[in-house]
């Protein structure tokens, strides 16, 4: 297998375990007996870094060497006693990376930046080695809630993701032109807002038509709402033209009826032959005085 495939399947591999903790349960359930004396000792260790930790950003690097001295000794403590722990350890970090124990540095020795360096390096393969050890940490209550938790999480990404998606490819981000208005607050745009009830309205006795652009794709249907709220405007017959670009892609006709109603729609299956990237929705007839749409959407 090329190495871009084993390195995919550990990630993959790693992220389970993050979620399902189940490398760590069998692990605990194998210690038996020692599984608590484990979980103290990954705790010490981590505590130990944590210190380590806190005292280098106080600028108490001595102090923060020694801690880390001390997190070295106990991961090493943890290798010796729990041989299947160790035998865990070895694929991650290697055997280096867990026994070498950092030399301290006296409380009144110079500190160069030959220490600093030192002291990141064996930072991170603790911190390696303490993340290969997972959660081992943790009693078995701990462990449940973590996985709980984690599996939670990743539901809610699931849904929320599943959402951006299907409105990434399923609701179509409009931008509305029209041939001509009954006013400026009758504009296009109002047949693109969200809200049947504003409609897009053409001046009285009118024909005209409202384009709809979009970023290129398929278009399965259009929902059209009549006017809305007025019982003296509406559109009747329809032509719907279809485009690519400056081509012509489909046309075809569609009737509607004149309502008040806001809760009454009109679906009309577009099945385009390819994607397109322009309506053009041309009022033919109307009701009474003039035409318009209350909304449009293109799914």
């Amino acid at each position: 297998m090329a190495l871009w495939g084993k390195s995919l399947l550990i990630a993959m591999s790693e992220l389970l375990e993050f979620f399902t903790l189940t490398h760590a349960t069998r692990t605990a359930i194998a210690l038996g007996e020692e599984a608590p004396l484990a979980r103290r000792r990954v705790r010490l260790a981590a505590e130990q870094m944590h210190a380590a930790e806190t005292l280098f950003a106080q600028a108490q690097r001595a102090q923060a060497q020694r801690a880390l001295c001390e997190a070295s000794s106990t991961l090493e403590r943890i290798r010796v006693e729990f041989p299947s722990i160790a035998q865990r350890l070895e694929p991650e970090v290697g055997e280096d990376a867990a026994t070498q124990v950092p030399v301290e540095v006296s409380l009144d020795e110079e500190w160069t930046e030959a220490h600093s360096l030192h002291f990141e390096r064996r930072l991170r393969e603790i911190r390696s080695t303490l993340g290969a050890l997972g959660a081992l940490g943790l009693t078995p209550q701990e462990r449940t809630f973590a996985r709980t938790r984690r599996l939670s999480v990743l539901a809610i990404v699931i849904v929320v993701g599943t959402a951006i998606a299907w409105r990434q490819w399923h609701v179509v981000e409009l931008t509305a032109q029209a041939s001509s208005a009954f006013d400026a607050t009758r504009g296009a745009t109002n047949a693109t807002d969200g809200y049947p009830s504003t409609n897009w309205l053409l001046p009285d006795g009118q024909q005209g038509w409202l384009d709809l652009r979009f970023n290129r794709r398929r278009v399965s249907k259009l929902t059209l709402y009549n006017v809305q709220g007025l019982v003296h405007y509406g559109s009747i017959l329809l032509t719907i033209e279809m485009y690519s670009g400056a081509r012509l892609v489909r046309s075809m006709e569609h009737s509607m009826q004149a309502t008040v109603a806001t809760s009454l729609a009109s679906t009309v299956a577009l099945a385009a032959r390819e994607p397109i990237d322009r309506i053009r929705i041309n009022v033919r007839t109307f009701h009474e005085l003039g035409g318009g749409l209350g909304e449009v959407r293109v799914e």
